[in-house]
């Protein structure tokens, strides 16, 4: 049967749409993360701080159907029109919040004097 699987054109165009999401939603949540955990571990003091973590994180705390309906009444109330870009703009805000999450416990751990070791012998900051 995985011999039908693999000709059956609907499935396959399925898999690459669900292919395509995964990787660019992976991608910008990995960048987009590792932003916000930097901005959170450097910089302990800025303004709207409390608010900024808050919103990284509520995702972590809210329950999945809660944000995927805000999510959609949102698109909805900005006009967006539904489909792949609205697809992939959910799943980065389910990802995002995970990465940051490993990335900030990773950077809190991390020994400053080897960044430092590594400006001195020519690193950019």
């Amino acid at each position: 049967w995985y011999v039908s699987l693999f000709h059956n054109q609907g499935l396959m165009d399925a898999a690459w749409v669900t292919i395509r999401v995964g990787l660019i939603s992976a991608t910008v949540a990995t960048v987009l993360g590792t932003m916000g955990a930097l901005a959170l571990t450097r910089y302990t003091r800025f303004r709207g701080r409390v608010l900024f973590s808050g919103m990284i994180f509520a995702p972590l705390v809210m329950p999945d159907v809660i944000t995927g309906l805000s999510l959609l009444l949102l698109f909805v109330a900005i006009g967006m029109d539904r489909g792949m870009t609205t697809v992939i703009l959910a799943h980065i805000t389910f990802t995002m919040c995970f990465v940051a999450v490993v990335v900030q416990s990773r950077l809190v751990s991390f020994d400053r004097s080897l960044e430092e070791a590594a400006m001195d012998l020519g690193a950019p900051p």
